[in-house]
């Protein structure tokens, strides 16, 4: 177990599916790399088909903890 309460990864990556900008059916994969201590905060961040949620950067600049990275494009047609 864990020290504390955790989000559950896979919430934490619907969560940021539902705020990337594709609609429709899509292609999507995460990959989990922490898990996201409750409370606390987190930091969504996309750029084109990709995306990350990460803790606040540091202080000093060193970006926070990554939590989750994936993909998420437009389903390719049905043939």
């Amino acid at each position: 177990g864990f020290p504390r309460a955790i989000a559950h990864g896979m919430w934490t990556a619907a969560r940021a599916f539902a705020a990337h900008s594709v609609r429709g059916p899509v292609t999507a994969s995460a990959t989990f790399h922490a898990p996201v201590p409750l409370p606390s905060t987190v930091v969504y961040a996309a750029a084109g088909a990709d995306f990350a949620v990460r803790g606040p950067d540091r202080p000093d600049g060193t970006p926070g903890r990554l939590h989750v990275t994936g993909r998420a494009e437009p389903a390719a047609p049905a043939p």
